[in-house]
């Protein structure tokens, strides 16, 4: 499976909220993160999407702006799955997103009051406190005849499940104050009337 450069998407959203950013390791926005993805970096010639982990390892830390230029010359990007950003949808808007191949980019507050469901942690209310994290809802599982949300988490440890309940309460306020968004894939209503009538991703 190939590997993109995780250290390349973080300075360059770095870059993208303020030159003055890249290097000072202060975090980024989800903003910043989707219009990578969806726009580039127009003012360096940088189509959308990240480039390969090869081409950006991430031992390649930039402390300022003008090494991060200086690296990103003949950069070559590959291609974001993306191709559009929306806000969150309401809660059957996110399972067929999801099922047509999208996700959706979400900044939470991280003290979590975490449940279990099955064998997994589950977010069942939104935490209100303990700064902010990014996460990405990748997809929905059926547990005892109920839906929830699978969420990849950055930090390493897998995925964690979102109940309605909490989901219903984030996109409510679109995650405010970090800010939710729904990235989608070309032909996404495609995509899901081929999943739907049995045909799956590929066919």
């Amino acid at each position: 499976m190939p590997m993109l450069s995780e250290m390349y998407a973080y300075q360059a959203s770095e870059f993208l909220m303020s030159e003055g950013q890249v290097g000072k390791d202060q975090g980024t926005s989800i903003h910043s993160g989707v219009r990578l993805l969806v726009d580039g970096i127009s003012k360096l010639g940088l189509a959308a999407g990240i480039p390969m982990e090869s081409a950006w390892p991430y031992s390649r830390w930039c402390r300022s702006a003008t090494e991060f230029r200086r690296h990103c010359s003949g950069l070559k990007i590959e291609a974001a799955h993306v191709t559009e950003s929306g806000p969150m949808p309401d809660w059957d808007g996110a399972l067929a997103a999801v099922a047509a191949g999208s996700s959706i980019h979400i900044g939470t507050y991280w003290n979590v009051n975490w449940k279990t469901v099955g064998n997994r942690r589950c977010m069942d209310s939104t935490p209100r406190s303990g700064g902010g994290h990014a996460t990405e809802i990748i997809w929905a599982e059926e547990i005892g005849g109920q839906w929830y949300l699978a969420v990849w988490n950055s930090h390493g440890d897998g995925y964690y499940l979102m109940s309605r309940r909490c989901y219903d309460q984030l996109q409510k306020d679109q995650c405010e104050p970090f800010g939710g968004f729904l990235l989608a894939p070309d032909r996404m209503v495609e995509r899901y009337d081929r999943i739907t009538s049995g045909g799956g991703y590929f066919a």
